[in-house]
């Protein structure tokens, strides 16, 4: 949706980094349970989960601020 949707540049550029790492959240669940959940992978997966959070909260904060700039 964000790719049709009219955005400033940078909402589109934070756009673009959740969808990028909500890919390298998956891939690292994935492999922190194929691999029997070693520490370092897990601690990866956990910081991964705080880093795509902030992320959406940032883009949540980026599209609200399109909603009030004047036309």
């Amino acid at each position: 949706m964000a790719r049709r949707a009219p955005l400033s540049p940078a909402a589109r550029r934070v756009a673009t980094a959740v969808g990028a790492m909500a890919w390298l959240q998956v891939s690292l669940g994935i492999a922190t349970l194929l691999t029997y959940v070693p520490t370092p992978l897990a601690a990866s997966h956990q910081s991964g989960s705080l880093l795509l959070l902030t992320l959406a909260i940032w883009l949540t904060h980026e599209i609200k601020l399109l909603k009030y700039i004047p036309k």
